[in-house]
């Protein structure tokens, strides 16, 4: 799965969620938040996940 160019705006839960996954990768990624629990990526047992360029705020 490629996640890459997005722009995220108070999402109401994670921006990123991956659970029990493979072969991820997260670029260019740009979240920006003040409610609670929206806190970015969040890939719980994941393998093989590559983040470059990531912002999180």
């Amino acid at each position: 799965m490629l996640v890459d160019g997005i722009i995220v705006k108070n999402p109401q839960h994670y921006t990123v969620y991956g659970g029990q996954s493979k072969g991820i990768t997260i670029r260019n990624l740009k979240s920006f938040s003040c409610k609670g629990w929206s806190d970015g990526i969040d890939l719980m047992s994941c393998s093989d996940v590559l983040g470059r360029r990531c912002v999180h705020a």
